[in-house]
């Protein structure tokens, strides 16, 4: 699963803006998207990111890097790597 993971956001085409994985864990869900970050001043990390909990939804940008750990940047300066083991791929309907 996790290599079927991995390769579905390597590949992912970027013309299409759509959530390619999730983590959704106590009233936190985390979207990892196929378009490109939309935080101008982020040049390191190319995809779109979003995070929503109580206090409210944040923009970020994030990176896959060759050991499976997704690095997140938001717009509220919060930094975050998780490993994409814990994301679950988003299926379109």
């Amino acid at each position: 699963m996790k290599p079927l993971l991995l390769a579905l956001l390597l590949s992912a085409s970027l013309a299409h803006a759509e959530p390619l994985a999730q983590v959704e864990r106590e009233g936190t869900r985390v979207v990892l998207y196929s378009e490109p970050c939309a935080l101008h001043a982020v040049k390191n990390l190319p995809g779109r990111v979003t995070w929503k909990d109580a206090s409210g939804e944040f923009e970020g940008c994030w990176s896959l890097n060759n050991v499976g750990i997704v690095s997140m940047y938001f717009d509220d300066l919060t930094v975050m790597s998780w490993p994409i083991s814990i994301f679950s791929r988003v299926r379109s309907i």
